[in-house]
């Protein structure tokens, strides 16, 4: 393996790790969030209304929290996309090539045209 190639699987690999703490973040937020909303839901309607207006739990940094871990993954998609595109689309041309050399063994081998009915 070249060294650039390995530089690069070593920095995927490094976005794929920092991808899974982002992404175990989110789901500890949503998790919290749903646990709160839970607990608020079970208590009586007065109870509700005082935490409310006492803003107790900040239910707009909860999900403004949420939204922001899930901008700061969404470049990491991008990226970790982007390279599986990169790798399937090797593969595929490798697939065509092989596909080439073996269309041109079998012409060589058979040089004369089968005619189609």
């Amino acid at each position: 393996m070249s060294h650039s190639r390995k530089n690069i699987s070593q920095h995927v690999q490094t976005l794929k790790v920092s991808f899974e703490k982002k992404t175990i973040q989110l789901y500890s937020q949503i998790l919290e969030y749903q646990i709160r909303l839970a607990r608020q839901c079970s208590r009586s309607s007065a109870v509700r209304i005082l935490r409310d207006l006492a803003i107790v739990d900040d239910w707009q940094v909860l999900l403004a929290g949420v939204k922001k871990t899930v901008d700061n993954i969404e470049p990491f998609l991008r990226i970790l996309d982007g390279n599986k595109l990169s790798e399937s689309n090797k593969q595929i041309n490798e697939l065509v090539d092989s596909q080439m050399k073996i269309q041109t063994g079998v012409e060589v081998s058979f040089p004369f045209k089968m005619s189609r009915r």
